[in-house]
């Protein structure tokens, strides 16, 4: 009697890129190349999905990209398919990735190390033959310039792009055509012994695929001066130093050096000199708190180029501990300053103390507008106030006088010692005084009647 059991093991996937039988190691531009992913799995795969350069692919016919299942086809492979090839795979117990297949232009056998002996191992790439002619390795159309003296060797090397590597130059110097076989970067090799043998050289480049529609441009001209600096600026300061940066210009030819000279701006007693064979210069030794003209210059054996002129100063000692003082506190130094060969390589001041003014900028303008807002809002609020007190006054203004209408209404009149007083609106109306006249009685006696008038 026997018994079994059937043990279902599941594992993630296990993927795998291979070629299509058709597709050879090196395919022309031009072909199609097949590619197809092998996976094991328990359980099956539910999805398949393809990567180029580890961007995804899609189903795209109208763009030479065919997927169906397992399988990719590239059809009439380009340049631009040039790159690594990958398919995913998952299930339901997780995912994985293929190797690479690498597909790459083709740029002739490797040469081996051994006596004469080639050997081939498969390295999962694909070469394709370019079907596009050689062009200049250059990233720019400008001719490049070239300078010698006279009995001066000048060599020019003419660098191309091509596939195969197989090129036969051709030089066109001064309408005069030279061409020989020689391999890529190869150097052409020129004397000038008079004038005439300054002027344009052109490099022409041709493979089995064809010519290249434009050559590489230069022109051969005499050695002279050479070209003033470029872009010359002070990148950083301190009390007692500055630090001036520039870009190189032609050389004229010959190697060229750089030289820096500083002058007071008042007064133009020189300061310092310093020599560089590059456009940098850390310039010391200088007087905290003045202003200063830096002069730079480039030299070589035929003489020195028209100066570049800057305006500088450097800070006061007051401003260098506070600038000190900030850049450990950003910098989260434990010292309260910081040795100024360090400020002066790091360079950061001038940008922290932009930031810093910017900022200070912004909370001036901030702290304004607040200001003018609250200043708007209490105006508004004391007007409010003073239109609603002249409302009540002027309610109590009105009421008292209608108080004063109704009391100017009301009269009094009383009897005082047999006149009449009338009063009324708060005013004591008195009678006439009475009249006194002088008479004479009947016996000849002079005297003084007092006759009363009646009240009206």
């Amino acid at each position: 009697m026997t018994d079994s059991l059937v043990l279902n093991a599941t594992y993630p996937p296990v993927a795998s890129l291979e070629l299509g039988r058709a597709v050879a190691s090196v395919v022309r531009e031009g072909e199609d190349v097949y590619f197809n992913c092998m996976v094991d799995s328990n359980p099956p795969t539910y999805k398949i999905s393809w990567f180029h350069e580890n961007a995804p692919l899609v189903h795209a016919p109208s763009q030479g990209v065919v997927v169906s299942g397992q399988s990719l086809a590239l059809q009439g492979v380009r340049r631009e398919r040039a790159g690594n090839y990958v398919c995913a795979a998952s299930n339901v117990e997780g995912d994985a990735r293929s190797p690479p297949v690498t597909l790459q232009p083709y740029t002739g056998p490797a040469k081996s190390s051994g006596f004469g002996a080639a050997s081939c191992a498969f390295n999962r790439t694909i070469d394709f033959l370019s079907t596009d002619a050689p062009v200049c390795a250059s990233d720019t159309e400008a001719p490049q310039v070239l300078a010698s003296g006279i009995g001066q060797t000048l060599n020019v090397s003419c660098s191309v792009i091509a596939s195969p590597s197989d090129v036969k130059f051709s030089w066109v110097f001064n309408n005069s055509v030279t061409s020989e076989r020689v391999p890529v970067e190869r150097v052409y090799n020129s004397e000038a012994r008079t004038q005439q043998d300054y002027g344009s050289l052109q490099c022409w480049a041709q493979n089995t695929v064809g010519k290249m529609s434009k050559p590489c441009l230069f022109h051969v001209v005499p050695a002279g001066r050479p070209d003033s600096p470029m872009n010359c600026s002070v990148i950083n300061k301190t009390y007692d130093s500055l630090v001036v940066t520039c870009a190189r210009g032609f050389d004229g030819g010959l190697k060229q050096s750089f030289v820096a000279r500083v002058y007071e701006a008042v007064g133009g007693r020189s300061q310092v000199n310093v020599s560089a064979p590059e456009a940098n210069f850390l310039l010391e030794g200088l007087t905290p708190g003045l202003d200063y003209i830096i002069k730079v210059s480039a030299i070589n054996q035929l003489g020195e180029s028209d100066p570049i002129k800057l305006d500088a100063v450097t800070y006061k000692m007051a401003e260098n501990r506070m600038r000190d003082e900030q850049v450990s506190s950003s910098a989260g130094s434990v010292s309260n300053t910081r040795p100024r060969a360090d400020v002066v390589a790091s360079g950061n001041f001038s940008a922290e103390f932009s930031a810093g003014a910017l900022l200070g900028g912004l909370l001036i303008v901030l702290g304004a507008i607040i200001f003018t807002v609250v200043f708007i809002r209490c105006a508004a609020i004391r007007r409010s106030r003073r239109r609603r007190n002249a409302r009540e006054q002027q309610d109590k203004d009105s009421e008292n006088s209608e108080s004063s209408r109704e009391k100017s209404s009301l009269v009094v009149t009383t009897d005082v010692g047999g006149s009449a007083v009338t009063a009324g609106a708060g005013i004591l109306f008195l009678p006439p005084p009475p009249l006194i006249q002088d008479v004479i009685d009947d016996e000849g006696v002079a005297g003084r009647m007092l006759q009363r008038i009646p009240p009206v």
